[in-house]
């Protein structure tokens, strides 16, 4: 009894440990010293360069989180090598979101680039609207608070 009681209480660690095991991913380029490295559930990405004589690096190629929720979903970015060896697609695989990955030595050609499409949200305006609900659930906040304040003021002058 004992012996099973210890094993249902190791699975779930077990399992926590496995649903993280494929956040993060990485992607061979056609440059025998060069990875992408992929956030799958957030599609932050860097360049990673690993050396011999110890030269290796690692570059931010976007540091931005393109799922725009809090939400984790591992998994949800991938991507895809296309024919020029600078450049992969990234694919958001919930909303269809695609995005242009370059990759380069040199910092001001790195990049990513969102590929617009009809019927995908245009990111900009997701952002924007992120922040003003940010924005109101904070005024709110803080409303509330005023509230919390004024309540306790009137009962302590009511005692």
């Amino acid at each position: 009894m004992k012996k099973l009681l210890l094993l249902l209480l190791f699975i779930p660690l077990m399992s926590i440990g496995q649903d993280d095991a494929d956040r993060y991913k990485l992607y061979k380029t056609d440059n025998m010293w060069t990875f992408l490295k992929l956030d799958t559930a957030t599609g932050k990405m860097s360049q990673l360069q690993y050396s011999i004589e110890g030269n290796q690096f690692q570059h931010t190629i976007n540091d931005e989180d393109y799922s725009y929720t809090e939400e984790i979903e591992i998994g949800r970015f991938e991507l895809y090598q296309t024919d020029n060896m600078y450049n992969f697609l990234m694919l958001d695989q919930i909303n269809g979101a695609a995005y242009q990955v370059q990759w380069s030595t040199n910092p001001d050609n790195r990049g990513i680039y969102h590929i617009y499409s009809e019927g995908i949200e245009d990111l900009e305006s997701t952002k924007n609207l992120k922040r003003i609900l940010e924005e109101i659930r904070l005024e709110r906040e803080m409303e509330m608070d005023s509230i919390n304040n004024a309540k306790v003021i009137v009962k302590d002058s009511i005692n």
